[in-house]
């Protein structure tokens, strides 16, 4: 199944598709295949020129959603074409902190070899140290 939705997209692509195309409320589609699809469909749609800091219509940054969904892969191939490890989700929250409440110690880890700051702030959250003592998770 993964492979046909990646086959769907060539086909598309190849008769000029627009990578960067959004909805009808300018939510690039982009963010949605992310979030849902196959590894395989980002790669092919980032060498398209899918755009790496994608944001939707609410805010949500690409590299959000897919350490949201704890997709490690995915977060190394947007940070390798050069998504901004800056993002934030739409509170504010930095990457680190969401990956942090996540209780993902190897998105942690990739994000601050990445060059995460380990010191942002996220408003009560406070910093990502002060949220992983909180909720317990020291090995974080």
């Amino acid at each position: 199944a993964e492979a046909g939705y990646t086959d769907i997209l060539k086909v598309l692509l190849s008769h000029g598709a627009d990578p960067k195309a959004s909805n009808t409320i300018g939510t690039p589609h982009f963010i949605g295949t992310v979030e849902k699809a196959p590894l395989a469909s980002v790669a092919l749609l980032l060498e398209h020129g899918a755009d790496p800091n994608a944001v939707s219509a609410v805010g949500r940054h690409v590299l959000v959603a897919a350490v949201q969904r704890k997709d490690l892969p995915a977060v190394r191939l947007l940070l390798d074409h050069g998504a901004k490890i800056s993002a934030t989700n739409i509170t504010g929250q930095p990457l680190l902190g969401v990956a942090v409440a996540n209780k993902q110690l190897d998105m942690v880890k990739l994000l601050i070899d990445n060059g995460a700051d380990v010191n942002a702030r996220a408003g009560a959250n406070g910093c990502p140290l002060s949220m992983a003592v909180n909720s317990g998770n020291i090995d974080l």
